[in-house]
């Protein structure tokens, strides 16, 4: 038979977790109960929209039909959480989880009238919110744990594939931009959970892209910035293609920021496009612009 005790409230978290075990104890009692032999095991817990706890009832034998009585008490305070009389084949045991708090043990006893006061059995019980995590898209990054509830103290701990070793939470960790890590939180009261990590460099013109030609030669400029990447690894490219398809490039100065491409034909048509690279490995910008050289002779060459 079952019981209805609370009506569910309207807080739904179909990714909610628990954790259990389900000891099975037997208890004979003596005086009007002595020829009373029953046992009860925590069929199932699960966590939906509340804290569903399924008990069933074995070898009732010469057992008076008298209720079950059930306590859920915080571990931490020993405060009753609620409690309900129970009749019992088998029954399910509803706790809405408006009634828990996140990362909390949670103990739920069992009492048969004919055991008095003796926990026929015993179950620890615990719940959270499906965490999610999340960091700082930069190259010194921090990791934290988005929805983090106030009663869930004590350290996650993250690990990344590629990473020397696990960080803490707020804890500077250094990132590449352009990479897939695969990272895992780890904490007391869940499996560890896997997120996906991978940013990319935001960038802004500190100088606008430029071209300026002579009669033999073409000056090629550009420079760029970014708030959340290392400057010091990016690097520039030209090459200048004419319509003969013959291509001329140059090595490209940090500071000023500009390459020379030498050794042009004058009064000619050029088309060049500066490349910018990140860590000398990932094109994160290319420009492409037309641009000819001024009137000369064979001489200004």
């Amino acid at each position: 038979m079952s019981t209805t005790t609370e009506a569910s409230p309207t807080f739904t978290s179909d990714s909610s977790s628990l954790s259990t075990a389900s000891p099975t104890l037997t208890s004979t009692e003596a005086g009007s109960c002595s020829t009373c032999e029953s046992s009860v095991t925590v069929k199932k817990i699960e966590s939906k929209h509340a804290l569903l706890v399924t008990f069933e009832e074995f070898n009732k034998n010469n057992c008076p039909s008298k209720p079950y009585f059930m306590i859920l008490k915080n571990n931490a305070s020993n405060k009753t959480i609620t409690s309900a009389t129970i009749n019992m084949t088998e029954s399910i045991f509803e706790i809405p989880l408006e009634k828990l708090e996140p990362c909390q043990y949670y103990n739920v006893s069992l009492n048969h009238t004919c055991t008095l006061k003796k926990n026929i059995i015993s179950s620890n019980v615990t719940y959270w919110d499906k965490p999610t995590f999340n960091f700082t898209k930069n190259v010194s990054s921090e990791f934290y744990w988005t929805n983090r509830n106030e009663t869930c103290a004590g350290d996650v701990t993250f690990s990344c594939d590629s990473i020397a070793r696990p960080y803490k939470e707020n804890e500077h960790v250094k990132l590449e931009p352009y990479h897939n890590y695969s990272c895992n939180a780890t904490y007391a009261f869940f499996a560890p959970e896997t997120f996906p990590v991978y940013f990319e460099c935001e960038w802004k013109n500190s100088s606008e892209p430029k071209l300026e030609a002579s009669t033999n030669s073409i000056m090629a400029s550009w420079s760029l910035t970014s708030p959340n990447c290392d400057e010091q690894k990016v690097t520039y490219n030209v090459t200048c293609e004419s319509k003969q398809g013959k291509t001329h490039s140059c090595n490209w100065n940090q500071n000023p920021n500009s390459c020379n491409v030498p050794a042009l034909e004058f009064d000619s048509h050029y088309t060049c496009t500066i490349r910018v690279d990140y860590n000398n490995s990932k094109n994160v910008h290319n420009i492409t612009m037309a641009v000819e050289t001024l009137s000369g002779s064979k001489y200004d060459m």
